[in-house]
């Protein structure tokens, strides 16, 4: 339906019910309309009516229980008489240019359960209008978000708004000040609304207790300090946005308990530390962004577990260690970001079955070895960054790689292919020496197990296996736990620096390495990460054969370093003695000979 909405309308006195929303009405809302007062509900919702809304000072509209008049351009004052329809329930003015000030009288309208004033010019004097709709004791929705106008300050009051109250959104208004506790008291909030204001201060602790809170966004504030734990009681919490605040200290463990999330957003703050590991009990978790913080440490090492995850951003921050292989097992995965980190090794071939992925941007990190020509197969890449890295050989040229540019690539001095990228050509590459790779487990693996062996026997010359005092100096990250504590050193705190040793030969990963913090030791890792994580983590060039002879090397490592954390447990009484602890690793020795024996 188009055109202008007749003035003869006015003339039916008996009328009811009048529905012209969703239409192509054009024009003013003619002012007899309002004069019937048998109208118990009058929608006008997304048109295109203009004007300002001329209605009498007198009007009564006695009947009158919904009036939708949104997503319209009306303008003009806001229409005060509408505070004389005592029996309205429902009044939606929103997305249009209504201005003036907010009506105090609207505490009249005693009935009223939902109010949508978003998105136009009004104002209100210190928001006393939210004082008057304390008198509204039905109110379930209150929305007023997107009036820049209205500024001043919530006040404590907001917790004597009706106990109904299930949404209370107040998005850029200029809101300044901090967040009342009171908001503890409206118990049946399902939503709270208040993210690009001028907020300060804390979280307050009491929203902990709103159980039936499903959404909390308050981001593009200035909020301080760190999330508090009790947001980790809110069990039907599925929104949470922090975004472009001043929040600092590590992200809560505890978050990991809130399995209904389904969005977590704290980019752009101050949290530091690593990510804690509990985070991947959010098994349904779909868009994750932690970017532009102080985060630091390896990405979790059961990423995979994010199974249903569509987007994820880590960027700016300190972020280190390898690509994790479990982001493989993310199948819906679109959006991937960890530009501008510290991350190391290469970019796992297994991308290439990310066939979801629409953007992915390791750009700035200190990535090594070649692009996988497997990221051909991924049909809806549009966006794809690596500048800035250590990638080396030939960029691949089919697929999506047909629309890149030189930017997605440059900064990467050994990178060669097409002219267009002004990258310098591929030379033929050399055949491999298939012997010499053969041969790497008895050049590689063998003088580990060797060396290891050496050092444990000197541990049995130098030491004998009872407790005894010394004045030898622990190095930090070697020394045993009862070392630290009561500055005793046997050979069973021997055993455990031997342990820490060969984990570190193994991983080369030192204990005192940055990625490792109070959350995350090398132990640790070592111990989450046996045995189905070696190839992400081990040294590679032990790891770099293939076929049974890769087995062979695999099967020796994990042996090894499964002496190592039996080497490394917490308390002295469980760890092995050393003359054990050498007859496992000829065992190993002689395990790894028979296997090299067999391929």
């Amino acid at each position: 339906m188009a055109g202008t909405i007749p003035e003869q309308i006015g003339n039916l006195k008996n009328l009811e019910f009048l529905a012209l929303g969703d239409n192509h009405l054009i024009g003013p809302i003619p002012p007899s309309i309002f004069n019937i007062s048998t109208l118990s509900s009058v929608s006008f919702e997304s048109n295109q009516l203009s004007g300002s809304l001329s209605l009498n000072t007198r009007l009564r509209l006695p009947n009158l229980e919904r009036l939708y008049l949104g997503n319209n351009q009306l303008g003009g004052p806001f229409p005060m008489s509408i505070s004389n329809a005592s029996q309205l329930t429902l009044l939606d003015i929103s997305l249009n240019y209504f201005s003036g000030s907010i009506p105090d009288s609207l505490g009249n309208l005693r009935n009223l359960e939902r109010l949508n004033l978003n998105v136009n010019n009004l104002t209100s004097s210190r928001m006393s209008f939210l004082s008057s709709l304390t008198n509204c004791r039905g109110l379930e929705i209150l929305d007023f978000s997107d009036n820049l106008l209205i500024s001043g300050k919530l006040s404590g009051l907001i917790g004597n708004l009706s106990d109904s109250l299930q949404q209370f959104s107040a998005s850029s208004c200029n809101i300044k000040g901090s967040i009342p506790s009171e908001f503890g008291n409206l118990s049946r909030l399902i939503g709270i609304k208040l993210d690009d204001n001028e907020l300060t201060g804390m979280i307050p602790t009491t929203i902990g207790g709103l159980k039936e809170l499903q959404s909390l966004s308050l981001g593009d504030n200035k909020l301080e300090g760190p999330i508090p734990s009790q947001l980790c009681h809110l069990n039907k919490l599925g929104f949470l946005n922090l975004t472009n605040n001043k929040l600092s200290e590590p992200i809560p463990t505890c978050l990991g308990n809130v399995v209904s999330l389904r969005q977590l957003l704290l980019s752009s703050n101050m949290f530091s530390s690593s990510i804690p590991s509990t985070l991947t009990g959010l098994g349904d978790l779909l868009i994750l962004n932690l970017s532009s913080n102080s985060l630091i440490g390896p990405l979790p090492i059961d990423i995979g577990k994010w199974k249903v995850v569509t987007s994820m951003d880590f960027s700016n921050n300190q972020f280190s260690g390898e690509i994790p292989i479990g982001v493989v097992d993310l199948s819906d995965l679109t959006y991937f970001s960890l530009s501008n980190n510290r991350i190391t090794g290469s970019i796992p071939d297994s991308f290439g079955d990310l066939l979801s992925l629409e953007s992915l941007d390791l750009s700035r990190n200190i990535l090594s070895g070649e692009i996988p020509k497997s990221l051909e197969k991924l049909g809806f890449l549009k966006y794809f960054n690596v500048s800035f890295n250590r990638l080396q050989g030939e960029i691949p040229d089919g697929g999506p790689f047909r629309n890149y540019s030189i930017e997605s690539f440059k900064g990467n001095e050994a990178l060669c292919g097409a002219a267009k990228l002004h990258v310098p050509s591929c030379k033929t590459k050399p055949q491999r020496n298939s012997k010499a790779r053969t041969k790497l487990i008895t050049y590689v693996a063998l003088p580990i197990v060797s060396t290891i062996l050496v050092v444990a026997l000197i541990i049995i010359i130098f030491r004998k296996d009872s407790m005894i005092q010394t004045r030898t100096l622990a190095t930090f990250g070697y020394m045993a736990p009862e070392y630290g504590l009561e500055g005793i050193v046997s050979t069973k705190g021997d055993v455990y620096s031997f342990g820490i040793l060969t984990m570190e030969t193994i991983m080369r990963k030192k204990p005192t390495d940055e990625m490792f913090s109070e959350e995350m030791s090398l132990r640790s890792l070592v111990k989450e990460t046996l045995p189905l994580m070696l190839n992400q983590v081990g040294d590679t060039n032990l790891l770099s054969t293939t076929g049974r002879k890769h087995l062979a090397a695999n099967k020796c490592a994990l042996s090894v370093l499964q002496v190592a954390l039996e080497c490394s447990v917490e308390m002295p009484n469980e760890r092995p003695a050393m003359k054990k602890v050498v007859t496992k690793l000829e065992k190993i020795k002689v395990n790894l000979l028979s296997d090299i024996g067999t391929v």
